[in-house]
């Protein structure tokens, strides 16, 4: 099926599929991007109130070596990329439910860059930073709506089309209102029950959704496959901040989240922080898309 035979409606779903998935209620919506007989293709997307919540962790210091990021760009520099913990507050916005799957991303991009095959729910991986703002761009085209990035990737958050979360959307969406390591608390037990990793992904990515939801609706915020954010990567600052969208530039980094299914448990918390080089592609990272209510 080529785009221009794609069928693009959003439908809210207030009455069959409205989920009061939090306290302040995060409804989900439903954007079906083919004709209804076609399976795996439609988006779902949860409704965030929005909200002021704590970023990151002092439980323990945790490093990351970024390569050529130190003074010169060729000194590699080791930062502790949890601190300090600050409080951010964020906007209302619409996060897909899963992360984007090998059949979306075909239905809208043509291509299936994946490494790994199997079922069309898995999610799409080996895709670049820029590959996941195309497809925001495109998916934002067949809906008919604005385009958030320009031809340089820069991102016009005024536009009502889809773009990759801010890591600062990321984490609230990922933590759904709890101030615990996980979603669903402190201890790794619980991991079994809210994503694939190292230890039980069979060494490759699963399909999407088989596993427990975190209080927002969401799955796989812990493990299955880093997922791409907006931002470029850099320290944390103190204070109070609202709606930060990082750094113009820092580096060659952007900011990945959510561990993986190679990931230990550790890279899978709510805090944790990644970064990889935007035009790098691998088989641990997807990506999903937020966009303005």
């Amino acid at each position: 099926m080529h785009v221009k035979d794609i069928l693009v409606r959003f439908v809210p779903l207030l009455l069959l599929l409205l989920c009061a998935c939090s306290d302040e209620g995060a409804n989900v919506f439903r954007i079906d991007i083919v004709e209804y007989q076609e399976e795996g293709r439609d988006i779902e997307m949860a409704s965030l109130p929005g909200g002021t919540f704590t970023v990151g962790s002092t439980l323990f210091p945790h490093y990351i070596i970024m390569e050529g990021a130190g003074p010169g760009g060729s000194d590699d520099l080791m930062i502790n990329n949890e601190r300090p913990v600050h409080v951010v507050a964020v906007s209302p916005f619409l996060i897909s439910t899963t992360e984007i799957t090998h059949a979306q991303y075909r239905t809208v991009m043509g291509t299936n860059p994946s490494r790994f095959s199997g079922e069309i729910d898995m999610p799409v991986e080996n895709v670049t930073w820029f590959q996941a703002a195309d497809f925001c761009n495109g998916l934002s085209e067949l809906m008919r709506l604005e385009r958030c990035y320009y031809q340089d990737y820069t991102c016009d958050y005024g536009k009502n089309g889809f773009r990759l979360p801010t890591e600062s959307e990321w984490e609230y969406a990922a933590r759904g209102g709890t101030t615990a390591e996980y979603s669903f608390g402190s201890s790794e037990s619980g991991l079994s029950r809210a994503g694939w990793y190292i230890s039980n992904s069979e060494n490759k990515p699963r399909t999407v959704a088989r596993k427990q939801e975190n209080p927002y609706g969401l799955f796989d915020m812990h493990g299955n496959v880093f997922e791409w954010c907006q931002d470029y990567f850099d320290t944390y600052n103190c204070g109070t901040q609202t709606d930060p969208t990082g750094p113009d530039r820092m580096g060659y980094y952007k900011v990945v989240r959510g561990g993986s299914w190679a990931s230990q448990p550790v890279e899978l918390r709510s805090a944790h922080r990644g970064a990889r080089q935007p035009g790098s592609a691998t088989y641990t990272v997807g990506f999903r898309i937020v966009r303005r209510p």
